[in-house]
C-alpha cells in the first residue's frame, strides 16, 4: 500500500541527457520522458534466487539489489 525509496538515483542523472528537442537538437518531449534518457526501463525479481532484484536503465546501468530471505 506505500512505497518506500531504498536507494538514490539508479540511473547516471545526466542533465545534458534530459534537455528538451530545442537544447539538444533532436530529442523529442512525450508525456514518459522515456526520450530523454536517464530512465529506469525495467525492474525484476530474479527467477533464480529469492531475494535479488535487477533494474536496468537506457542509459547503461545495471543495479542489483540483493536481500537475505
Amino acid at each position: 500500500m506505500n512505497w518506500e525509496t531504498i536507494s538514490p538515483d539508479l540511473t547516471t542523472d545526466n542533465k545534458v541527457q534530459q534537455k528538451a528537442t530545442d537544447e539538444t537538437g533532436g530529442l523529442t518531449m512525450d508525456v514518459t520522458f522515456a526520450e530523454n534518457h536517464c530512465t529506469v526501463l525495467c525492474i525484476a525479481p530474479s527467477p533464480v534466487k529469492a531475494g535479488v532484484i535487477w533494474a536496468g536503465t537506457d542509459d547503461g546501468n545495471v543495479q542489483v539489489s540483493q536481500m537475505d530471505v
